[in-house]
């Protein structure tokens, strides 16, 4: 058997060199043989050598296998806009893509994808036309495609859907013709409610609290179509609405505050706090029907 050992030693900063040392153990009646012993890992430096021994060695010899250069990465920037910060923030990855909001001088803030290359680094859709932001917000992932929050020219804040092309992003549905169901810090810095309007999965399907005249703002829930996009019940009747999945308080400019709150899925059931006329805000759950919330 072999005795191998088993060691690097570099040759420059950047290199190292790997050998085999092959030894020789003394047998019992004196003769030399190759003996399999053990195999390690020992560094030498220009000013300390690791000295190799085996037991009753009688030679060693020293094989050069192959050099190794160590791994380096050379930072990219994927994205410029003129010398001006373009602030890519919302990353959210959906497959192989990864999708994030940035702004530029030309289209405002925008919807943006990457593969992870400059040249696979593009702006989505020029959701709201020119240089006038579409403000994306609660970027969330969603089968093999995109839902999110954005304002075209004519609808406000509604929810959006994209595949990372121009042509496979679109408006899911106008609920709130009026005005925005989706509401922004643009909008009522005291009013947004970021743990509440969050796209939360649950049994296929993503909930979330939007506002339209009717009803206020309310429980809602989407299959990524217009048609699957739906009221899920009337918590608090009335154009009131129960502030599905936050907590709210007056401000101190009279105007509504919601804050904290969201969805959680447990046992086949989505949690969540919501305000009735007669009960206040206590907490809820619903199976995803009208009947059992």
């Amino acid at each position: 058997s072999t005795n191998e050992l088993l060691f690097s030693a570099p040759q420059r900063w950047s290199f190292f060199t790997l050998f085999r040392g092959v030894g020789m153990r003394r047998s019992v009646d004196g003769r030399c043989g190759n003996s399999l012993k053990r195999r390690s890992l020992h560094r030498i430096t220009p000013r300390r050598s690791t000295r190799l021994s085996s037991q009753a060695a009688c030679a060693l010899s020293v094989e050069h296998l192959e050099e190794r250069r160590l791994l380096s990465v050379t930072p990219e920037m994927l994205l410029s806009n003129g010398g001006f910060s373009s602030n890519p923030e919302n990353f959210t990855q959906v497959g192989e893509a990864v999708f994030f909001t940035a702004t530029t001088n030309d289209f405002g803030t925008e919807l943006w994808v990457t593969y992870g290359t400059s040249f696979s680094t593009r702006m989505v859709a020029d959701i709201n036309p020119g240089t006038v932001s579409s403000n994306p917000f609660n970027l969330v992932a969603y089968e093999d495609r995109l839902v999110f929050a954005a304002r075209d020219s004519s609808n406000n804040y509604e929810p959006w859907i994209s595949d990372g092309t121009e042509a496979g992003t679109f408006r899911i549905k106008d609920i709130n013709p009026l005005g925005s169901s989706m509401l922004s810090l643009e909008l009522n810095p005291y009013s947004y409610a970021p743990g509440s309007q969050v796209f939360t999965p649950f049994n296929g399907d993503l909930y979330f609290s939007a506002y339209e005249r009717d009803h206020g703002l309310e429980l809602w829930k989407t299959d990524g179509t217009e048609s699957g996009t739906v009221l899920v019940a009337d918590i608090n009747p009335g154009a009131v609405g129960s502030y599905a999945g936050g907590f709210t308080f007056e401000s101190e400019y009279g105007l509504p505050a919601l804050f904290n709150g969201g969805f959680v899925e447990s046992g086949g059931n989505l949690f969540f706090g919501a305000n009735t006329a007669t009960e206040g805000f206590e907490l809820w759950k619903t199976d995803g029907t009208q009947s059992g919330t």
